[in-house]
């Protein structure tokens, strides 16, 4: 999981996610997220977790 740190207020839509990198190809899932989803701390963390999501990925790239 990646966790973001907002320092600013920006009106940006930014994404945050999970990706591996696999035959010089990056894989990955992807979402956006709100400013207010930060923790006391101000960190963000993805909704989708490498191990969960890579279920989803092995049956959708059977090469992996």
């Amino acid at each position: 999981m990646f966790l973001f740190k907002v320092t600013e207020n920006y009106k940006v839509k930014i994404k945050i996610g999970i990706f591996w990198y696999f035959q010089n190809q990056v894989i990955g899932i992807e979402h956006h997220f709100n400013q207010s989803d930060q923790d006391s701390l101000g960190l963000i963390g993805s909704t989708y977790t490498h191990v969960e999501y890579w279920e989803t990925l092995k049956q959708s790239l059977p090469n992996l």
